[in-house]
């Protein structure tokens, strides 16, 4: 199975928004989007940051919390996992 570039990034207007307002975590918000299940989920635990996104959990974490003030993601936590909601543009 082949992916296409729409598939690997984030629809346009969003990734240009946080481009626009904290470029830092664009890094981030496109590895979430490479790495999202079919309902736009990503469940993150420590490990899982590490492994994949080979930088701190501290930063993934506070490039997640932009994303959300941002509006393209939501956050809810438990005692094992982060799962981080992408915003989908299809549903709005």
């Amino acid at each position: 199975m082949t992916c296409t570039l729409q598939q690997e990034l984030p629809p346009a207007m969003y990734l240009e928004q946080i481009l626009n307002h904290s470029p830092r975590v664009a890094l981030t918000y496109i590895h979430l989007w490479r790495v999202r299940n079919e309902d736009n989920v990503v469940r993150l635990t420590r490990s899982f940051i590490k492994e994949q996104f080979l930088i701190s959990p501290t930063r993934v974490l506070n490039d997640i919390v932009i994303l959300a003030r941002e509006g393209l993601a939501s956050i809810h936590e438990d005692k094992h996992a982060i799962y981080v909601t992408l915003t989908r543009w299809d549903e709005e």
